[in-house]
């Protein structure tokens, strides 16, 4: 009983913060159109670090001192800066801070004000999807992307570490969490984690130094053993990068030989410096097949009723998950990449 009351007052503390924010957001905004009504600001259509991050690339050349991007949280406020000057940003008064979720802020409070008019931009190879769906940049970006770098100061770790010849690596993975029991929750995580200690340590005898994504917070950080963390050519960015600012991620997306690991926000400076990849683990998706220099390792799924077995598709995910409308998710089994894979598919695409 006393774990219920516990559970239930903690959602209601985490719910009142959310509302202060949204609280904050809507007297800023009113504040903002009562005083200058000719101000237009421009708000994103998807809330994660990586949607956020190729939104700012693609307004590059539509801001202007009427057009604005509004920034909400202070992660939005460091990447907008990144890409746009002062005067075309707009910063919350109260910013939601790194701990707190602009995806849920999003969804549960923000959509439902009238105040709140995103800017959908479609991607530009499949249009009947948004940008999120389109992790490339092009060559008006890449070169917009450097000419800033050459202005941003980095974290010295940072700027002595690009001077090797490396690879970065990310893992999704939610096993401290409750919901991870779910088979469906997920689905670009790696569970497994066994196979990537197991690669992680083959290219550290492979002399490949390999530079480590992720801030405390994430799982994958918490549970890599300190055997990973002491291996000669095994770095974290944590621990380089002073704040795990947007420029460090930014340079050491742009000094690197590519990408390794789960499909994420992580890898958003990789897919717009078209830097190669190898995405594991991930679900297929239509636009998949445009993404420039992506190779993709897929998830299969079994069905234990009829015996059948497929790549796992992430539009009957999306579609109000499919698998099961006549099926269980106990009848089913997620396949993992496995460790050779992995291994083989790495060598291939990094010419190891």
């Amino acid at each position: 009983m006393k774990s219920i009351i516990n559970k239930i007052y903690s959602k209601i503390i985490v719910h009142s913060l959310y509302f202060f924010f949204y609280i904050i957001f809507i007297l800023h905004v009113n504040f903002l159109n009562a005083f200058n009504r000719k101000l237009k600001l421009i708000f994103p259509f998807n809330y994660g670090f990586g949607d956020y991050l190729f939104f700012c690339s693609r307004l590059i050349l539509k801001l202007n001192e009427k057009r604005k991007i509004y920034c909400f949280s202070k992660i939005q406020y460091e990447t907008a800066s990144f890409f746009f000057k002062k005067q075309q940003i707009v910063k919350q008064l109260i910013v939601l801070p790194k701990r707190l979720s602009e995806t849920h802020l999003g969804y549960a409070f923000l959509e439902k004000t009238n105040l709140y008019k995103p800017l959908r931009i479609k991607n530009e190879y499949y249009q009947k999807v948004d940008l999120s769906w389109h992790y490339m940049g092009n060559k008006k970006i890449i070169n917009s992307i450097k000419s800033k770098i050459s202005k941003k100061k980095f974290s010295k770790e940072i700027i002595h570490f690009t001077k090797k010849k490396y690879i970065c690596l990310f893992i999704k993975n939610f096993s401290l969490k409750n919901k991870n029991n779910d088979l469906f929750f997920q689905i670009r995580q790696t569970r497994n984690l066994d196979k990537i200690y197991k690669l992680i340590k083959f290219l550290n005898r492979k002399k490949i130094n390999i530079l480590i994504l992720g801030t405390e917070r994430d799982h994958f950080i918490k549970l890599l053993p300190e055997k990973i963390k002491k291996l000669d050519n095994i770095c974290l960015f944590k621990d380089l990068s002073k704040n795990y600012s947007i420029e460090d991620q930014a340079i050491v997306a742009l000094k690197s030989k590519g990408y390794i690991g789960s499909n994420s926000g992580a890898n958003g400076f990789f897919g717009l410096l078209l830097k190669k990849h190898l995405i594991i683990d991930d679900a297929i998706y239509p636009t998949h097949k445009n993404w420039q220099n992506f190779n993709f390792l897929y998830k299969r799924i079994y069905n234990k009723k009829t015996k059948k077995i497929e790549f796992l598709n992430r539009e009957k995910l999306l579609n109000n998950n499919q698998y099961i409308l006549n099926y269980k998710s106990s009848d089913y089994q997620i396949i993992e990449n496995s460790y050779s894979q992995i291994k083989n598919k790495t060598l291939k695409t990094f010419n190891l």
